[in-house]
């Protein structure tokens, strides 16, 4: 048995003292008998409490009120979710008046003192990374002190090791709600997890004892245990050192490739994806009908397919948790099944039905549900084009819940009270893989082809931009190019980020942004543009919209996919045939949906969108200035491969002022700009004129 004043004494004696700012973590059972005079665990807490206070005057005694709701669905509300787990002190103390409790979802904290409701506050939704509690709790000169427990319990290792970038740790993207001031309301939330393959396991116990050695711990008795305590910078400072030397003396170990760790963990999809050739048709054919997911073993079955035609496509990889701008990688996802039964086991549908039936990156779930639950993750269309028998393709990669996918017809015909369902879903660590082709052209100064190989089992939607793409850099490495090219293949607008990221440094090289989407659906292509095209391309949009009767609009005109491509403050046009202006601004019929295949599809409106893109890079590749060097008339007939008959009919268009862009000239005098730029060159050829960018 210890008595108050025992209790007191230790805790002073490992440099705890007035002011300070100080966490504690407690195993009070560890110290042996209870404290004397005390008769309960609430009186033991309340005596730990009042004696820590009394310790810190005007300091701040900070509890872990951890409840991890996020990461069990759960809504999280300071003021009645309980921490069980974390101990009996803990759930007493975050109950007591003028305490404060953080929103953190995952690892809430409790605070009395002076400095309590600052170091409770939100600044930042993350448990560990960049301003933290942890983070700040370390920056405000804290220290960490442990009641009966070792210094291996203290959480705030974690923070450090998501500083530091441990190989065996990713950062993950959590969606929930919280309750705040009698509010529900839904917040996004990141947290530093762990690969489930056993090589992650963490343990502190390692870096707790080589901190111990070098004398970094001050440490009492009390009881039948002892209490400890270390500043919080000290122990960082330590840490990052121990990590300089081995990333992975915080995990069990032994280093391994934790991807295919977790491969093995979970089984791997094969698919017997050979691609014989680079024709539409074999392309289509072989990529199609996969699961390509963001982060998914059918997307890289897709993408290496690709690589084993384009021998020289580069391909970077980005682990899940890389954050890249607003983003983070998701986490690598397969469904083995997913079905929906009534309870007589007549089946309702199933993914061996259409892949489309379950929600991408739905979690698992294995269990009887009521019909009025089953709606509320029940996803089905609303549009008023929307056939009775479509299924949408849902893809949620940062939403913790589950969910299935369903037509009008199948809805309507749910008539139970209770359902049977079964999702055999896995998550793990995985990459993101993108791919790049490059053309190298007389300039540095590069245009960007963006094509998006996600969106699963969908042809349309992705796929056809990506085709595109490739046969269009085809056609530019058979010719020679005053500009660079370079084809990029990613999954979704995450990949996007995490490629610009990569070359943020280089962005001034890009030139042009082109984004080629939905090309092959039987709507009219329409050309969208940022508001930073230069006079150039303005003029060639223009005169290409009025020869192929092509809608243009600029990216303030819809919320697209690639709205976000603003950001990057540079020239931008998108192709697709995604959307219909006709009477309202909506999405075309059969888009991310399983009517999106190739049935519905129009491979002739994909080569003419080939071919229009194509027309419209020979333009901007030779729309120069063009300056006279001529008096007087031009006569076609003392100039080399002119056609007097022909030609002739250009040679007033050139009496023009110097330095006017071809395109320019062309939009004034209504002639074609193709033969405008051939003669251009006769002319340049024969040194009557002198062209220049």
């Amino acid at each position: 048995m210890y008595t108050k004043s025992d209790f007191i004494n230790a805790i002073r004696s490992v440099d705890i003292n007035a002011g300070d700012l100080v966490m504690v973590h407690c195993g009070l059972d560890r110290l042996g008998m209870i404290m004397e005079g005390v008769k309960s665990s609430d009186e033991l807490s309340a005596s730990i409490m009042d004696s820590l206070m009394e310790i810190i005057a005007d300091g701040t005694l900070v509890v872990p009120t951890f409840t991890y709701s996020f990461g069990n669905n759960e809504i999280f509300d300071p003021k009645t979710t309980p921490c069980p787990t974390m101990g009996q002190f803990s759930e007493y103390f975050w109950k007591q008046k003028r305490a404060y409790r953080s929103l953190d979802p995952f690892l809430s904290v409790a605070a009395k003192g002076s400095q309590a409701e600052s170091i409770t506050k939100i600044y930042a939704n993350t448990s560990f990374g960049e301003n933290s509690f942890f983070d700040r709790f370390t920056r405000l000169g804290g220290k960490i002190l442990c009641i009966g427990v070792e210094l291996r319990w203290a959480t705030i290792l974690h923070s450090y090791e998501e500083e530091f970038k441990v190989p065996h740790r990713y950062k993950k993207f959590f969606t929930g709600n919280i309750k705040d001031e009698d509010c529900i309301r839904k917040i996004s939330w990141v947290y530093n997890v762990r690969p489930l393959c056993s090589n992650a396991y963490p343990t502190f116990k390692r870096m707790m004892e080589k901190c111990i050695e070098a004398g970094l711990v001050k440490s009492a008795p009390l009881g039948k245990g002892f209490v400890s305590s270390i500043k919080a910078q000290t122990y960082k400072e330590f840490a990052f050192k121990q990590f300089s030397k081995d990333p992975w003396i915080t995990a069990v170990g032994p280093e391994c490739d934790l991807i295919e760790k977790e491969k093995e963990r979970t089984g791997f999809q094969y698919f017997n994806t050979i691609l014989n050739d680079t024709s539409i048709s074999s392309l289509v054919k072989n990529l199609y009908n996969l699961p390509r997911d963001i982060v998914s073993d059918g997307y890289d079955a897709a993408l290496y397919a690709l690589k084993s035609l384009y021998t020289n496509m580069k391909i970077y990889k980005f682990a899940s948790g890389y954050k890249a701008f607003d983003w983070i990688v998701p986490e690598r996802w397969i469904c083995k099944e997913a079905y929906l039964c009534k309870m007589n086991g007549e089946l309702v549908f199933s993914t061996d039905q259409n892949p489309l039936h379950v929600m991408r990156y739905s979690l698992p779930f294995d269990g009887e549900v009521t019909y009025e639950e089953l709606l509320k993750h029940l996803h089905m269309p609303n549009l008023k084009n929307s056939t009775d028998d479509e299924i949408l393709c849902i893809n949620k990669p940062y939403e913790r819940t589950w969910g299935l996918c369903c037509t009008k017809k199948q809805m309507q015909c749910l008539k139970e009270s209770r359902y049977k369902v079964k999702i055999d879903s896995l998550f793990s660590y995985g990459e993101l893989k993108v791919g790049e082709l490059e053309i190298q052209g007389q300039s540095d100064e590069c245009i960007l082809l963006c094509a998006n190989l996600s969106s699963p089992y969908q042809f349309n939607n992705g796929l056809s931009g990506v085709i595109a793409g490739l046969k269009i850099i085809e056609a530019l490495s058979k010719k020679k190019t005053y500009y660079s090219y370079k084809l990029v293949i990613t999954p979704e607008d995450v990949g996007f980020d995490c490629y610009f990221s990569r070359i943020d440094k280089n962005k001034e090289k890009i030139h042009l942004l082109v984004l080629l989407d939905n090309l092959a659906s039987k709507n009219p292509l329409s050309i969208t543009t940022s508001h930073k095209i230069n006079l150039s391309l303005s003029s060639i949009i223009e005169y290409i919209s009025i020869k192929n009767d092509t809608s243009v609009y600029d990216f303030q005109t819809f919320a697209s996919d690639s709205y976000m491509f603003n950001e990057f403050k540079t020239r931008m046009i998108y192709f697709c045939r995604k959307l219909n202006f006709n009477n309202e601004k909506i999405l075309c019929a059969n888009h991310a949906s399983s009517f999106d295949n190739l049935e519905n599809a129009n491979l002739l409106n994909l080569e003419k969108s080939i071919e229009l893109v194509l027309e419209l890079l020979f333009f901007y590749e030779n729309d120069l200035k063009i300056k006279k060097l001529f008096s007087g008339n031009l006569f076609a007939e003392n100039i080399d491969r002119m056609d007097y008959n022909k030609d002739k009919l250009f040679f007033n268009a050139f009496n023009c002022k110097d330095n006017e862009l071809l395109s320019q000239i062309a939009k004034k005098n209504k002639c074609d700009l193709k033969e405008l730029i051939r003669i251009a060159k006769l002319l340049e050829t024969a040194h009557l004129v002198e062209l220049k960018r």
